[in-house]
């Protein structure tokens, strides 16, 4: 007859084997779910990257903005309104004009934000310099912001306005990084002894930019 010790050991091989098996079974599930979890943990990180990074180069809600450039319905050029959203699927804003219920579409470049500054450089009326005003147009044939101040309403180049923080702008005129003009960024600082702004364009890139090549 058959050995009663061997088919006690076979049948201890085969349920160690059996307690393996579950074993393994159970560390494939912790692994996939790790594996789960860390995918889970690494498209949160990239959602929260990418909505900050479109926050760097998207013009806030609330702005007040004047049209610009309109070609098809030149009669809204200059009008005012306030930024209600961005679309970014077709890369416009949704724009609430003033004084009517009105609602339009309009790409970036036909904006100007009615952004805070302050005076600098002024070489000829230095007595202008350090104030504060808002700009309320800009003048295409001499390139100059009009900034309404306390006083009055003054024609600036943009070496003579320093925006301020956070403001959104437009990059424009540079030669030597020509691929940069149309891109946009958010200013994080002024740099004094330079006379440059410091602009963030994504988590983890920033571009020191001379006042003249930026426009809001």
């Amino acid at each position: 007859g058959k050995c009663p010790f061997c088919r006690k050991e076979f049948s201890q091989t085969l349920a160690i084997r059996d307690m393996a098996d579950t074993d393994l079974s159970k560390n494939i599930d912790i692994v996939l779910k790790l594996a789960n979890e860390l995918d889970s943990d690494r498209d949160t990180v990239r959602n929260a990257t990418n909505n900050f990074n479109m926050t760097l180069y998207v013009i806030p809600s609330g702005t007040i903005v004047s049209l610009q450039g309109l070609v098809n319905a030149t009669e809204r050029n200059g009008a005012r309104g306030v930024v209600k959203m961005y679309n970014q699927e077709t890369g416009r804003y949704n724009v609430a004009l003033d004084g009517s219920n009105s609602t339009v579409s309009v790409r970036p470049t036909k904006l100007l934000q009615h952004a805070r500054v302050r005076i600098n450089g002024i070489v000829n009326k230095p007595e202008m310099n350090d104030q504060e005003g808002t700009i309320v147009s800009w003048c295409h044939t001499n390139d100059r912001y009009n900034v309404e101040t306390q006083q009055k309403i003054v024609s600036l180049k943009p070496k003579n306005v320093i925006l301020v923080p956070e403001t959104v702008v437009r990059f424009v005129g540079l030669v030597n990084k020509q691929e940069m003009n149309g891109k946009w960024g958010t200013i994080k600082q002024w740099i004094e002894n330079s006379r440059k702004y410091e602009v963030q364009l994504t988590t983890q890139r920033t571009i020191i930019i001379s006042m003249e090549n930026v426009r809001v």
